[in-house]
């Protein structure tokens, strides 16, 4: 780097230093933002996925199911709380 002559240009390289450390910040502020808007969108989709295998898992259905033949399944969930978890899926959705 040249070094300055003059007074003048000292307080203008360091006027210019000094905007160069302001825009660094600047894009490291923005890519924290923007890692953080990823990370919330994966933790979006984890919550839609675990929804919808809660509303998807069934378990057997120990009343209708005998020794020996082919079991019978039922839903884990009742169908207003199966309502209830869709209504959830909807409102994340929304959120997307």
């Amino acid at each position: 780097m040249i070094e300055p002559t003059n007074p003048e240009e000292t307080a203008l390289q360091l006027e210019l230093k000094k905007l160069e450390i302001k825009e660094k910040k600047y894009y490291l502020r923005q890519g924290i933002k923007q890692k953080e808007k990823e990370e919330e969108s994966k933790m979006m989709v984890d919550k839609l996925l675990v929804l919808n295998y809660l509303i998807t898992a069934s378990m057997i259905d120990e009343s209708k199911s005998l020794i020996g033949t082919d079991h019978v399944y039922k839903p884990v969930f009742e169908e207003e709380e199966i309502w209830i978890l869709k209504s959830k899926i909807f409102e994340l959705v929304k959120k997307l």
